[in-house]
């Protein structure tokens, strides 16, 4: 259980990074506000 937990949050974190990636990709200044 705590397996399929931890692979579930993993693809989440995994996904919320691909989302950024490509919010970054599209909108360049956003660079600055996040670092």
């Amino acid at each position: 259980m705590l397996d399929d937990f931890t692979k579930v949050n993993t693809e989440t974190v995994l996904g919320y990074f691909q989302i950024l990636q490509a919010l970054n990709k599209t909108k360049p200044e956003q660079k600055l506000l996040t670092q």
